[in-house]
């Protein structure tokens, strides 16, 4: 992750670098960090937890099991680069909009060509990773005002 997103005091923490998730160490260091992470987003953007899952990439067993703050569990690299991809679209949404909008608009009903008259989170979750990337490529223009 580029940058970690405090969610609970809107506060963000730089990384040095761009971080790719290959190394287990890495991994293991990150995963706490990236699920508390995950976790608040979850609530904020009031996720279903079959939502979640989806995007996560993950068992519902393991979701269950994630949820104890304790788990332990080390995320996969592809799990961790849709945690930071989520992250960059969660920072940027908050950019752009007040917070209450902010938090609603990946649930809202959206007539851009890129979600096909879906909502952004049903859209990322048929579409997986590649379209997170996207949505977040497409959040960061619109903070930039493109």
């Amino acid at each position: 992750m580029a940058e970690i997103v405090n969610l609970e005091q809107g506060e963000s923490i730089g990384c040095a670098g761009l971080q790719a998730f290959e190394r287990i160490a890495d991994r293991k260091r990150l995963s706490p960090t990236a699920l508390k992470a995950f976790r608040l987003l979850a609530v904020k953007w009031s996720l279903l937890d079959s939502e979640a899952v989806a995007l996560l990439g993950v068992s519902d067993n393991a979701w269950k099991a994630m949820l104890d703050r304790d788990s332990g569990k080390t995320l996969s690299e592809d799990q961790l680069t849709r945690v930071s991809a989520l992250l960059g679209i969660y920072k940027g949404l908050h950019t752009v909009f007040t917070e209450a909008m902010a938090d609603r608009w990946l649930q809202l009903i959206n007539t851009n060509p890129l979600f096909r008259g879906r909502s952004p989170i049903a859209a990322m979750i048929e579409e997986g990773y590649a379209l997170m990337r996207e949505t977040r490529s497409q959040v960061e223009a619109m903070g930039q005002g493109i």
